[in-house]
């Protein structure tokens, strides 16, 4: 059983990595929600699947999409510190970044009702600094949870 000094010391670390996480993610959801009617034009096609009709989904949705998930992430691991929550925040801020990576290096043709992802350049305002604080959350996440699992006090 911990000690209760080290009790102490994993709850201030556990509040220091909440509030990296949370502003990471906060700072990546301002990014994407201020960028997003930059991309209001791009749009993926109409699709009909199995007598389904599908509209296009333009490239400033699945910004606002993005955006909220990383606000609704952020908020959960700033007021509730639990597993789950970190790893929450890990998975949205690792597809983020997977997401501007694959739009940098890779480019990807529309498919079905998604836009193309191709813009394959670091100079557009917010991308370098979206993807820092991404890789920040991943790590801050990843560690809070490992440290979570080696003293479960909460």
């Amino acid at each position: 059983m911990a000690t209760l000094p080290a009790l102490r010391r994993h709850t201030a670390a556990s509040l220091v990595l909440s509030l990296v996480v949370g502003v990471a993610l906060a700072y990546d959801a301002s990014v994407h929600l201020r960028k997003a009617p930059d991309y209001a034009g791009l749009k993926g096609t109409e699709q009909h699947w199995l007598g389904i009709d599908v509209p296009a989904i333009s490239m400033e949705t699945l910004f606002k999409i993005q955006g909220i998930a990383c606000l609704v992430a952020a908020i959960g691991i700033v007021l509730l510190r639990r597993s789950w929550a970190w790893r929450l925040g890990a998975v949205v801020a690792l597809l983020s970044l997977l997401a501007v990576l694959a739009s940098v290096y890779t480019p990807f043709p529309h498919l079905g009702p998604f836009p193309a992802l191709d813009e394959q350049t670091w100079a557009v305002w917010g991308k370098k600094s979206s993807a820092f604080a991404e890789l920040v959350a991943v790590a801050a996440a990843i560690a809070a949870d490992t440290s979570h699992r080696w003293y479960p006090h909460r």
